[in-house]
């Protein structure tokens, strides 16, 4: 699993702050050690364009908003 600080470092912060997110965003996520929630389809996509593995571990999901499954056969509905 990779945690937020090696994340930044394999895509840059350059590239996140693309994204439209400033750079003191950016800081405070890392300070917490999560993004927020509202951010995952933006970094997601970063990643898979970037062939960066992304762990949903690293962003801050509320209660109502249940961690994304990572795992292949829960994704294609195989339960």
């Amino acid at each position: 699993m990779t945690d937020i600080n090696t994340f930044i470092k394999k895509i840059g912060r350059s590239e996140i702050a693309a994204l439209g997110l400033r750079e003191q965003e950016i800081s405070r996520a890392k300070r917490e050690g999560v993004f927020p929630s509202g951010w995952y389809l933006s970094i997601k996509d970063l990643a898979e364009r970037k062939g960066v593995e992304l762990s949903p571990y690293i962003f801050k999901w509320s209660r109502k908003a249940p961690v994304p499954c990572a795992h292949p056969a829960v994704r294609a509905g195989a339960h």
